[in-house]
């Protein structure tokens, strides 16, 4: 197609330059009309996927506390009555020299029953001794001798404790 074609000009005429000019025009935001998508079905999905999820996770934690739970109560069944699977691991675990034990005896841990006992001094731990039972007497006297071992402490709780 020529430009004379398609400016619309006869081909007899002189070539001239024509000029053609073209407006465009933006349209305005609020002229432009979207078709209406109803959203909510998406909307529901999402919903019932988040509530999946969140579902999927409490069950999970759920599961392995029950989980956690029955292993602790079939390790005390077995430790009360083992049976022979759990009596050749404990026969492959223990050591050659320790004696098998028929019955285990509760583990007692001294406790001195005087707060900061190690930041004392003679004196104000002296001051603490009067009311105190000979089961705590001894706890203290035993740890006296095996740590700072202060002759003035020993013989104080040795009074005490009538050793002298």
């Amino acid at each position: 197609m020529s430009s004379q074609e398609f400016a619309g000009t006869a081909p007899h005429v002189d070539a001239q330059e024509r000029v053609v000019e073209y407006e465009i025009k933006m349209p305005k935001l609020e002229d432009i009309k979207l078709p209406e998508v109803d959203l909510q079905p998406v909307a529901n999905v999402a919903k019932k996927v988040l509530l999946i999820g969140l579902g999927a996770g409490i069950l999970l934690v759920r599961g392995a506390i029950k989980v956690v739970e029955k292993a602790a109560e079939a390790g005390a069944d077995e430790i009360e009555h083992p049976g022979p699977v759990t009596q050749a691991v404990m026969r492959v675990v223990r050591r050659k020299d320790e004696p098998a034990q028929a019955d285990t005896k509760p583990l007692r841990v001294p406790v001195l029953a005087i707060d900061g006992y190690d930041t004392l001094e003679p004196k104000e731990v002296i001051a603490r001794l009067a009311g105190l039972s000979a089961e705590q007497l001894n706890v203290i006297r035993q740890h006296e001798i095996t740590t700072k071992n202060r002759e003035e402490l020993v013989a104080a709780i040795d009074e005490l404790l009538g050793l002298e």
